[in-house]
């Protein structure tokens, strides 16, 4: 539903998960970021998409993911 551009940190952490030494470092800490932000802010987000797609209003439970392009 949105894009978000990660900072500095975040930028380094993708490039180090490109070898395997780095998945294991890194592997789960950028979910486990991301996660820990919706969290937090899940009833404002499922609001927020509800009032911009009227077809979500009736929606009981919403379903996350991202992609890193």
């Amino acid at each position: 539903m949105t894009m978000i551009n990660g900072g500095t940190a975040a930028e380094m952490m993708i490039k180090a998960m490109k070898n395997d030494l780095g998945k294991k470092l890194y592997g789960n800490t950028l979910t486990k970021n991301i996660g820990n932000a919706l969290y937090k802010e899940s009833e404002k987000i499922e609001e927020t998409a509800r009032k911009q797609f009227p077809m979500l209003k009736a929606c009981k439970q919403f379903q996350y993911g991202y992609v890193i392009k």
